[in-house]
């Protein structure tokens, strides 16, 4: 009796089941669990270590899985548009379906990527099968673009319950693609993704660092000293860019943590050609609610007779005419200004910081642009009466950062669009940057593990599909990698091997260091090939002089932090004269 009850509940569920869907225009049956064996002969061929093999599978059998297996629309489509399928009677199993749990996952495999100066670190789990496991193979190759790639033999063969493994030997900065297979998941071990081999790609980044500090002789500390690391017997200028179309994008899909609060956006731009009052979008960032958007972008073009920059942060905007700030400053510590026409053809840095509900602020070269700075801008350009006065607007717009209180509202971002351009060297922050920081540290790479530093994309894979962060906090990195595939129409890479111009110069980006207050300065980030390179580190400010006028020091394996390298401010002048007291008015 309990059996019969059992079957009337399952038909009732089943009719209202139906009822349900056919409002939808959705027709499913629940099917029960059954099997059958018939003598089926299936030839087919597949990649085996790069060769083609035949494969004969018979008295195949299928099972049938309790769920809804039949499905099918009873109702025409709901679009206009063509399609290869009858709406009417399109009723199926969908045979193809092999219901074995994977033994690998993207979500439970990782390949280093510049993570480490002096190897590539990759690390596995295996989600099932592991009883079935005769041994794992490590493969690796160059090839990080082909769909099958000759994979040669495998670098190692390791035990099936291991999960790490260690490449010490390969090039710094170069992309390796590595496999891991499993031997004894499937028959004859066809390669299956997932099921018994991953891939993944990743490098080394072979970096040091060089501290030290710079003062008077006296002890003083001397102050935006700018310290760089050139190679010896080199010129160093290595890496790339992206170049975005006019209607694509970078986008970064789902961050490693969400941006609320206030937040800096920084990114070296430059068009592929001149711009007429088009607008190029630096920032796109994405909301985790529908349709949430906050863009940060910018327009040049002739206005009045004037060349006019526009740039825009949500519903906020401020114009600058005729010149910008070069980041450089001149013996007397002003600013260099340039024509702001050099927009179109060299490369420009703009960085957005924003705070919630308050007017977000718009550098340029790592300058702060207000109507403060605009007139001192003017007070440079004044002993040259020929330059026209700069001028500049303001909307003062406040902007919302947050949405919401329980959770963060920006959840990933876009670059680029409206024009196309080359974009490098990309940083997110989950703070406000000073201005100070700005100044100090838009010109120079940086390690990747500073405060606050939410994602930093340098851009200088020069190949494959992915533009990948750098940043991490402690050994965890945030991985917030830039997809090109995931774009429209992908962007492409501008390498500087094929044209410097692709690329900020050495003195706009660069391997160097600012002191601070404390004379303190550190140079991250300093890149070395092989076993190491020599680097001559030279000190410079204005007509300063410094003793010594430069040190020579090797950084690489066993040797990838050097610290102490001190130098003194010859800069002091001997003075003469009478110093004399002014008593008039003094004593009666």
């Amino acid at each position: 009796m309990t059996k019969y009850i059992l079957v009337v509940c399952l038909v009732f569920f089943t009719c209202s089941t139906l009822q349900a869907q056919e409002k939808l225009g959705v027709k499913s049956v629940i099917g029960a669990a059954a099997s059958k064996s018939a003598n089926v002969s299936i030839t087919f061929n597949k990649l085996v270590s790069g060769v083609s093999t035949p494969f004969t599978i018979t008295n195949a059998s299928v099972s049938l899985q309790v769920g809804i297996p039949y499905m099918g629309l009873t109702k025409g489509a709901t679009v206009s548009a063509l399609s290869t399928q009858e709406y009417t009677k399109d009723l199926g199993f969908p045979w193809g379906i092999r219901y074995l749990y994977k033994t690998f996952s993207e979500d439970a495999f990782t390949v280093s990527k510049g993570y480490f100066s002096d190897r590539i670190e990759i690390n596995w789990d295996i989600k099932k099968n592991q009883a079935r496991i005769i041994n794992l193979s490590v493969y690796r190759t160059e090839d990080v673009t082909s769909v099958t790639p000759n994979w040669g033999k495998p670098l190692k063969t390791l035990a099936g319950d291991v999960g790490t493994f260690i490449d010490n030997n390969v090039e710094g900065g170069k992309l390796y693609r590595y496999k891991i297979f499993a031997k004894g998941i499937e028959v004859n071990d066809v390669e299956v993704l997932y099921s018994n081999f991953i891939t993944g790609i990743g490098y080394r980044n072979p970096t040091g660092v060089i501290t030290g500090n710079i003062s008077f002789t006296g002890g003083n500390p001397v102050k935006d000293v700018l310290v760089v690391a050139n190679p010896a017997g080199a010129t160093l200028r290595f890496g790339s860019s992206l170049k975005v179309p006019t209607n694509s994008y970078i986008s970064v899909t789902k961050l490693n943590k969400g941006l609320k609060d206030s937040i800096t956006l920084q990114t070296w731009v430059k068009p592929e050609a001149s711009f007429n009052n088009e607008e190029l979008t630096l920032y796109n960032l994405l909301g985790s609610g529908y349709g949430e958007s906050l863009i940060f972008k910018i327009q040049l073009g002739l206005w009045s007779g004037k060349n006019l920059l526009t740039a825009s942060v949500g519903a906020h905007h401020i114009t600058l005419s005729d010149y910008i700030p070069s980041g450089e400053i001149d013996n007397k510590g002003d600013d260099v200004l340039i024509p702001i026409t050099n927009i179109n053809n060299a490369f420009t840095h703009f960085s957005a910081v924003l705070r919630h509900n308050q007017i977000p602020e718009i550098y340029i070269n790592g300058r702060l642009i207000t109507a403060a700075y605009a007139t001192k801008m003017n007070a440079i350009l004044s002993p040259n009466v020929a330059v026209s006065t700069i001028a500049f607007t303001s909307t003062n717009t406040p902007v919302a950062v947050n949405h919401y209180t329980d959770k963060a509202t920006w959840i990933s971002f876009k670059i680029g669009g409206g024009k196309s351009a080359y974009f490098d060297e990309f940083r997110v922050w989950e703070t406000a940057l000073s201005s100070g920081l700005i100044q100090r540290d838009f010109r120079r790479y940086l390690k990747g593990n500073e405060s606050y530093l939410n994602t930093y994309i340098r851009a200088n894979e020069k190949s494959g599909d992915y533009a990948y962060d750098l940043a991490h906090t402690g050994y965890v990195f945030h991985s917030n990698d830039a997809r090109l595939s995931n774009s429209p129409i992908a962007p492409t890479w501008a390498n500087s091997d094929d044209n410097n111009n692709f690329i900020p110069t050495n003195s706009q980006l660069g391997v160097l260091g600012v002191s601070d207050e404390f004379g303190n300065y550190t140079i991250s980030s300093i890149p070395y090939t092989g076993d190491g390179d020599t680097y001559t580190i030279v000190p410079s400010l204005g007509k300063h002089e410094f003793n010594p006028k430069q040190e020579s020091i090797f950084l690489g394996v066993g040797s990838t932090v050097v610290n102490n390298i001190d130098f003194i401010d010859q800069s002091s002048f001997a003075f003469k004269g009478l110093v004399v007291y002014d008593s008039r008015g003094v004593f009666p």
